[in-house]
């Protein structure tokens, strides 16, 4: 199954969250969501769980508009970076709620699941550790049977143990050909689990980050003769800088940045592949030159 956004938009008050954004989201695959904070990763989810409409653009399920078609729902299971859907109430309580949207819903895998991990489903949801509260989260999601999981900041504040396992839980669902998508701020983890990983930045854009090619900036390693020129020391963000080897992120596509190094101060660059953090640092920088102007 084929999970799309096209061209979505939303603001908040005059602010621009998203601008204008498209993605495809394929079942059997794990997805990360990055970017700063406030960039729109949560406003994305609650979107795609219909929580939130967007100001314009459409989501698809198999070329089938689910706004418009209230049975597809059920392909869907968004889990909050807070479980507090049903703080008053116990988890045995809160799955009679999911099993009156998702028809599929299974209990005996909550409850087998639960007894392994020695999570008490008596006790109310409010009164449970994050880390236990996050579990039982995860498990209602899991038992769904959704094609599409939608996973927000879950793996954030959590100890290794904790991390390990929602882990392995996220890796079954997407084994078991279920699409996961999660935003976190661990990117170590993600950049371990995740198939593809897109960055939203500040400026409401999505980018795949894996696609150096098309990105609007390049991570290069430089060598120089005797120093960097100013004028490229000027546009790029400086990552490491050791005797006569820069590391740096400089903007533009790939064939712009190998033209604008292509001179004799230079005595040789390479394009590194971009990671994960590589987004923050260039956005970051980028903000940093807007202060100055």
């Amino acid at each position: 199954m084929i999970l799309e956004g096209k061209n979505i938009s939303k603001s908040f008050d005059g602010k621009i969250v998203l601008d204008d954004i498209s993605f495809t989201l394929n079942t059997g695959k794990i997805y990360g969501l990055v970017g700063r904070n406030g960039a729109g990763k949560t406003t994305l989810l609650k979107i795609l769980a219909r929580v939130l409409d967007s100001d314009k653009g459409e989501t698809t399920i198999d070329m089938r508009d689910y706004v418009a078609e209230p049975s597809l729902a059920k392909s869907i299971a968004y889990l909050p970076d807070r479980f507090d859907f049903f703080s008053y109430v116990s988890a045995l309580k809160a799955m009679e709620y999911y099993e009156t949207i998702y028809p599929n819903f299974d209990r005996a895998y909550v409850l087998h699941e639960a007894e392994k991990l020695k999570l008490d489903l008596k006790k109310n949801i409010k009164a449970q550790s994050k880390g236990n509260k996050t579990l039982i989260g995860l498990l209602m999601v899991l038992a769904t049977k959704a094609d599409f999981l939608l996973v927000d900041e879950t793996l954030d504040g959590l100890d290794v143990l904790n991390k390990e396992a929602i882990i392995k839980y996220l890796l079954d669902a997407s084994q078991d050909g279920r699409c996961v998508l999660i935003s976190t701020h661990q990117l170590q983890e993600l950049q371990g689990i995740a198939d593809e990983v897109f960055y939203l930045g500040l400026d409401g854009k999505i980018q795949g980050v894996d696609k150096s090619k098309d990105a609007s900036f390049q991570k290069v390693q430089v060598v120089v003769k005797e120093k960097l020129p100013k004028d490229i020391l000027d546009q790029a963000i400086l990552k490491n800088h050791l005797g006569r080897v820069y590391t740096i992120l400089l903007p533009g596509k790939e064939e712009e940045v190998v033209r604008e190094l292509a001179r004799e101060e230079i005595v040789q660059f390479d394009i590194l592949p971009l990671q994960i953090e590589d987004r923050f640092y260039f956005e970051r920088g980028r903000e940093k030159d807007n202060e100055r102007l």
